[in-house]
């Protein structure tokens, strides 16, 4: 976990905004993070152990209980030092059933990260994701400054992260799935990017994170899965900095959507775990952005299956997507029943100036 992304966090137990956290470093690296240790809150002592450069910053029902256990045993000493124990966490910890949606999208997204024989790896690194995720995560990547931050909400195993780094900005990505989040560590290890990088478990239904502390926060296909969307939404506009951009991709409302449900279940390609919204629309989010101080831009891209698309080697897939979205992007009526629905969203700094001062 890096260090200097402390100062940006919200304690997700107690979610008291004035308070802040202490970082206690039992063990530190040379390139900004603390390997292992502990945040403890100041208002609530809640603790939250960072595990082998891994941060857990959800609530108590929703730690890795065993690694938990083997934490506590490899650290006691440091652990007693700082005062630090779990043990009246886990007698005043709520029923696990109020965290049932997390947990199961946790199960979910941990055993797509380790099965071999659907590894997710593979599955967005096909002809058809790959084409689309080069095409938007690509231009989007040009909007980041040098100095800025970058919240990647639901990262996975860092697949829309990796893309988005650019020298200069700082890029925190975050998962329900501790399993994804372990794979997105180890790449940028190995990618040499861990200077500009930290990986943590949170929680999407609220964003632990304190208010506008972001420049650009990015929601690649997150939103469909969360109880919620439209609580998600205005959390992502409430850790955005003035004038800072939402960028966004989900599942459309099509209604070409039965065609490409008729293949799946002649091919499928691969499964879906959606939440509340499987199927959002530009309307939606309209409706959903409509109190906040916002500029939204939703367009419609991928007009061809991804079977079809798959069929490509990837540079030939590029090609194709690139060139069907142009012309049906040309067509009207059908320019908005692409299969996939992309959103900027820049907040308004003189807007939100106006209207803190007109509730003052």
């Amino acid at each position: 976990m890096l260090k200097n992304v402390v100062s940006k966090l919200l304690c997700p137990t107690c979610l008291d905004r004035k308070s802040d956290l202490t970082t206690h470093a039992f063990t530190e690296r040379g390139d900004g993070h603390v390997e292992n240790g502990v945040l403890v809150c100041r208002a609530c002592q809640a603790a939250y152990p960072i595990i082998d450069d891994l941060l857990e910053f959800v609530r108590f029902p929703l730690l890795d209980q065993a690694a938990l256990k083997q934490f506590e045993a490899r650290f006691r000493p440091e652990l007693t030092k700082a005062s630090v124990s779990w043990e009246k966490a886990a007698k005043e910890a709520a029923d696990s059933e109020a965290f049932a949606a997390q947990l199961k999208q946790r199960e979910y997204f941990d055993s797509f990260a380790e099965n071999v024989s659907h590894d997710y790896n593979a599955y967005h690194n096909t002809p058809f994701w790959t084409a689309v995720d080069a095409l938007n995560l690509g231009k989007w990547r040009n909007f980041l400054k040098n100095g800025t931050w970058m919240l990647d909400v639901g990262c996975a195993d860092g697949r829309s992260t990796f893309p988005m780094i650019k020298t200069g900005t700082i890029a925190v990505g975050f998962d329900i799935s501790k399993n994804m989040i372990r794979k997105a560590i180890r790449r940028a290890e190995k990618e040499k990017v861990s200077h500009l990088t930290t990986f943590m478990v949170a929680d999407g239904s609220f964003l632990p994170f304190k208010d506008q502390s972001f420049e650009y926060a990015l929601v690649y296909g997150v939103l469909h899965h969360l109880p919620n969307p439209s609580e998600t939404c205005h959390e992502v506009f409430r850790i955005l900095k003035e004038d800072g951009i939402y960028f966004g991709c989900e599942n459309n409302k099509t209604v070409f959507r039965g065609v490409f449900d008729l293949a799946m279940k002649w091919l499928p390609l691969w499964e879906e775990e959606a939440g509340e919204e499987p199927l959002i629309s530009a309307s939606m989010f309209h409706d959903w952005f409509r109190s906040l101080p916002v500029r939204v831009q939703c367009e419609t891209k991928v007009f061809a299956l991804p079977h079809v698309v798959n069929l490509f080697s990837n540079k030939l897939a590029y090609k194709f997507v690139s060139v069907t979205d142009k012309f049906f992007s040309l067509l009207p009526g059908i320019r908005t029943q692409g299969g996939l629905i992309f959103i900027e969203a820049r907040r308004h700094g003189a807007a939100m100036s106006a209207a803190r001062a007109g509730s003052a």
